[in-house]
């Protein structure tokens, strides 16, 4: 969710025998959405609290030799699936239902905070060492549906140098993504973390670089039917990302590319060799302010990424087996092609009030099995208007709508309504 500036830094049936075929479109949940504003809007204890705040009486380097704080970030999404989704907490596209069953079209209405979060943070500073400075970021969203505490970030940085979670480098921006429901913004976007150790280096008018190393995951789905000579196994090194944006009055853009050796092992008879595959691609993102004035705030946002192997860095594809498949003519791994990204416009009608229309989609393209289509493809289209009574706190009202095209020709949309209170203490 925005600060009320946009620019301010971020403290993430058979489907083979139903080709071309579309549901049905429902024609809306109109009493199912009136008791989704009903519920949310009834009277209730208001939201009071402060971000707590310390530090030493002692100084070192021209700061407290000693300073940390609490915050907290309270949100409740209110959520009415109209058909499509029922089963996705987030809305992505790639999980639209393509089996149509008989349920497809109920709708599900759902009350949820899971995305709250509390960070703490410090810093430390001493003659010798400068200032060591430490993060630590929880939420509730647990495994399968879960409400338990998780851990989303924890780092310690000291002279540019950052160990630790942290939101991965090929995601990196001086500014936010535009506002959604969903917390982590559109679900093209890069905003996985890794474990890493992460230099940065700042070089003045708004211009930075980063480099870094982090957590080699793949995400392969490994078939015995289909490729049994074709197996998981360690991965030795780490994926290489690096980073160079830049920010200012007129906006921000962010420039990151990656390298990933994908190991897997393959057997031949008695014999088992460990072998490679190479996965690397671009994420370019940015916002682009269209009026230099304070009273017209209007803000252009758009993202391209495109690569091979990437899936797991994409918050739509993440979980998906997206970076690479057994290929039964050759007897390796081949990494997917991916492309996606979005556009969205955000419009400032006051400096409390705005509405941000948001398009986009990914491509993953094949080029194993001859019997199935070219191209996975989903798109999205999303609009939302909050408003913000205070500056911690925004209430919004979002529609999201969303088609899957699979690699058997199936086509399925998904509709969905939400409410999002949030407040930021």
């Amino acid at each position: 969710m925005h600060p009320q500036d946009p620019f301010a830094s971020p403290c993430p049936a058979d489907a083979t025998s139903r080709d071309d075929m579309i549901a049905p479109a429902r024609k809306g949940a109109r009493t199912s959405l009136s008791l989704l504003l009903l519920a949310t809007a009834w009277p209730a204890a208001p939201l009071a609290a402060q971000v707590l705040k310390w530090q030493s009486a002692d100084s070192v380097a021209g700061g407290p030799r000693v300073e940390g704080y609490v915050g907290v970030s309270v949100r409740f999404n209110a959520s009415l699936d109209d058909y499509g989704l029922q089963g996705s907490y987030t809305f992505n596209p790639v999980n639209i239902d393509t089996t149509f069953g008989p349920d497809r079209g109920d709708n599900l209405l759902s009350f949820d905070l899971r995305q709250s979060r509390i960070r703490f943070g410090g810093t430390v500073r001493s003659t010798k060492l400068a200032a060591v400075e430490g993060y630590v970021e929880t939420d509730f969203v647990g495994p399968n549906g879960a409400t338990t505490l998780r851990l989303r970030k924890a780092w310690v940085e000291f002279k540019g140098v950052r160990i630790g979670q942290e939101t991965s480098t090929f995601g990196v921006q001086q500014g936010l993504p535009p506002t959604t429901a969903d917390f982590d913004g559109p679900p093209t976007g890069v905003i996985i973390r890794s474990g890493m150790i992460r230099y940065t280096r700042k070089l003045g008018g708004g211009l930075q670089v980063m480099g870094s190393v982090e957590t080699p995951k793949v995400d392969v789905a490994y078939l015995d039917y289909l490729a049994p000579d074709i197996r998981a196994t360690d991965q030795r090194l780490p994926d290489f990302i690096v980073n160079a944006s830049k920010a200012g009055g007129w906006g921000y853009v962010s420039l990151s590319a990656i390298l990933r050796d994908i190991r897997f092992r393959t057997t031949t008879g008695t014999t088992s060799t460990a072998q490679s595959t190479v996965g690397f691609g671009g994420n370019l993102v940015g916002g682009f302010r269209l009026f230099k004035s304070d009273t017209k705030a209007d803000v252009l946002y758009y993202q391209v990424v495109a690569g091979k192997g990437l899936g797991r860095y994409l918050v739509s594809l993440s979980g998906q087996n997206a970076d690479a498949v057994p290929d039964t003519a050759s007897g390796t791994l081949k990494a997917v092609p991916v492309y996606g990204g979005y556009v969205a416009y955000e419009r400032r009608w006051t400096p409390q009030l705005f509405s941000t229309l948001i398009g986009g989609g990914n491509i993953l393209k094949n080029e194993v099995e001859p019997t199935l289509a070219d191209q996975f493809k989903t798109s999205f289209v999303m609009f939302n208007t909050f408003y913000q009574p205070i500056t911690p706190m925004k209430v919004g009202l979002e529609v999201d709508w969303g088609k899957k095209h699979t690699f058997t020709g199936i086509q399925a949309e998904a509709l969905r309504y939400y409410l999002v209170v949030h407040y930021d203490f």
